[in-house]
Order: structure tokens, then sequence, then C-alpha cells
């Protein structure tokens, strides 16, 4: 299904719950997406002085995970 799914559907019904799941991390500088017909990337920048990455990363996951369950099935 993904890969006929319109760049415009996919970011309304992909990139932008994710996206939002995503905002009030701490120490992120910027949060960018792209998103193209059936697919999408999202990326998260931190400073390079930002401690315990490991840990932020797994709070990414975790969110990304959270959003997911509220897609679209066919997503």
């Amino acid at each position: 299904v993904l890969e006929s799914t319109s760049a415009e559907e996919m970011e309304r019904l992909v990139t932008y719950p994710i996206e939002e799941s995503l905002q009030g991390l701490p120490e992120v500088e910027e949060i960018r997406s792209r998103t193209r017909t059936g697919s999408m990337r999202i990326s998260v920048k931190f400073p390079q002085s930002v401690k315990n990455l490991s840990e932020k990363i797994e709070m990414i996951r975790g969110r990304i995970q959270v959003a997911l369950r509220d897609l679209p099935p066919e997503m």
C-alpha cells in the first residue's frame, strides 16, 4: 500500500503524526521531514554537546512506537 500512497496523503497520515509525537523532546535543535510518494524520512538534530545520545535515540524510538499505533493499519 505504501508504494502507491501519494506524497500528500503520506504526509497527512504518517509524517505529521510522527512529527507531532516528536515535539517537545529535550535538547532537540530541529526536526525535519521529507515525504515522497510511498515514503517519508524524519531527521532529528541534536547539538554536538548533547549528553546521553543513546538515551535520546531510545526516547525517539519510544515516541515513534506510540505514534505508529494510531496510524491506519495499512500504513
